[in-house]
Protein backbone atom coordinates (compact mmCIF):
# COMPACT_ATOMS: atom_id res chain seq x y z
CA UNK A 1 0.00 0.00 0.00
CA UNK A 2 1.16 3.63 -0.37
CA UNK A 3 3.01 5.21 2.43
CA UNK A 4 1.47 8.27 4.13
CA UNK A 5 3.26 11.53 2.09
CA UNK A 6 3.85 14.48 4.79
CA UNK A 7 3.65 17.57 2.58
CA UNK A 8 4.77 19.81 4.87
CA UNK A 9 8.04 17.71 5.55
CA UNK A 10 8.50 17.81 1.57
CA UNK A 11 7.93 21.59 1.57
CA UNK A 12 9.95 22.21 4.57
CA UNK A 13 13.01 20.17 3.31
CA UNK A 14 12.50 21.69 -0.95
CA UNK A 15 12.92 25.04 0.70
CA UNK A 16 15.48 23.93 2.51
CA UNK A 17 18.02 22.19 0.14
CA UNK A 18 17.46 24.48 -2.78
CA UNK A 19 16.20 28.23 -1.12
CA UNK A 20 18.86 29.96 -3.12
CA UNK A 21 16.80 28.82 -5.69
CA UNK A 22 13.32 29.39 -4.86
CA UNK A 23 14.71 33.17 -4.13
CA UNK A 24 16.01 33.43 -8.38
CA UNK A 25 12.76 31.74 -9.31
CA UNK A 26 10.87 34.37 -7.26
CA UNK A 27 13.03 37.18 -8.68
CA UNK A 28 12.77 35.83 -12.19
CA UNK A 29 8.81 35.76 -11.91
CA UNK A 30 8.02 39.23 -10.43
CA UNK A 31 10.65 40.59 -13.10
CA UNK A 32 8.73 38.70 -15.54
CA UNK A 33 5.35 40.46 -14.24
CA UNK A 34 6.95 43.54 -13.93
CA UNK A 35 7.51 43.45 -18.05
CA UNK A 36 4.33 42.18 -19.37
CA UNK A 37 2.99 44.95 -16.62
CA UNK A 38 4.84 47.21 -18.53
CA UNK A 39 3.80 45.85 -22.11
CA UNK A 40 0.30 46.23 -21.24
CA UNK A 41 0.88 49.75 -19.98
CA UNK A 42 2.72 51.02 -23.25
CA UNK A 43 -0.05 49.27 -25.40
CA UNK A 44 -3.05 51.18 -23.40
CA UNK A 45 -0.66 54.33 -22.99
CA UNK A 46 -0.91 54.71 -19.63
CA UNK A 47 1.76 54.84 -16.30
CA UNK A 48 4.80 55.80 -18.17
CA UNK A 49 6.95 54.84 -14.74
CA UNK A 50 5.65 51.14 -15.25
CA UNK A 51 6.79 51.15 -19.10
CA UNK A 52 10.35 52.25 -18.03
CA UNK A 53 10.56 49.92 -15.43
CA UNK A 54 9.44 47.32 -17.34
CA UNK A 55 11.74 48.19 -20.44
CA UNK A 56 14.14 48.65 -17.64
CA UNK A 57 14.06 45.01 -16.28
CA UNK A 58 13.89 43.71 -20.00
CA UNK A 59 17.36 44.77 -20.42
CA UNK A 60 18.89 43.06 -17.58
CA UNK A 61 20.52 39.72 -18.30
CA UNK A 62 20.12 38.76 -15.03
CA UNK A 63 15.99 38.95 -15.24
CA UNK A 64 14.86 37.92 -19.00
CA UNK A 65 17.48 35.06 -18.90
CA UNK A 66 17.79 33.45 -22.10
CA UNK A 67 15.58 36.29 -23.34
CA UNK A 68 18.33 38.75 -23.34
CA UNK A 69 19.28 38.11 -26.39
CA UNK A 70 15.49 39.97 -27.74
CA UNK A 71 15.02 41.76 -24.38
CA UNK A 72 17.84 44.05 -25.14
CA UNK A 73 16.91 45.63 -28.38
CA UNK A 74 13.64 45.35 -26.87
CA UNK A 75 14.15 47.31 -23.77
CA UNK A 76 15.88 50.02 -25.82
CA UNK A 77 13.33 50.22 -28.33
CA UNK A 78 10.76 51.02 -25.93
CA UNK A 79 13.08 53.60 -23.99
CA UNK A 80 13.70 55.34 -27.96
CA UNK A 81 9.53 55.50 -28.94
CA UNK A 82 8.46 56.85 -24.91
CA UNK A 83 11.15 59.53 -25.96
CA UNK A 84 8.74 60.77 -29.23
CA UNK A 85 6.52 63.59 -28.72
CA UNK A 86 3.46 62.25 -29.99
CA UNK A 87 3.79 59.23 -27.30
CA UNK A 88 4.50 61.85 -24.89
CA UNK A 89 1.59 63.49 -25.63
CA UNK A 90 -0.58 59.96 -25.48
CA UNK A 91 1.04 59.17 -22.09
CA UNK A 92 0.07 62.55 -21.11
CA UNK A 93 -3.81 62.72 -22.33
Amino acid sequence: LAAEVDVATIVASFFQSSGSAVVVSLIAMMSGVVMLLGGLRLRAAKSASLVYAGAIVAMLPCCSSWCCLAGLPVGIWVIMTMRDEQVREAFAA
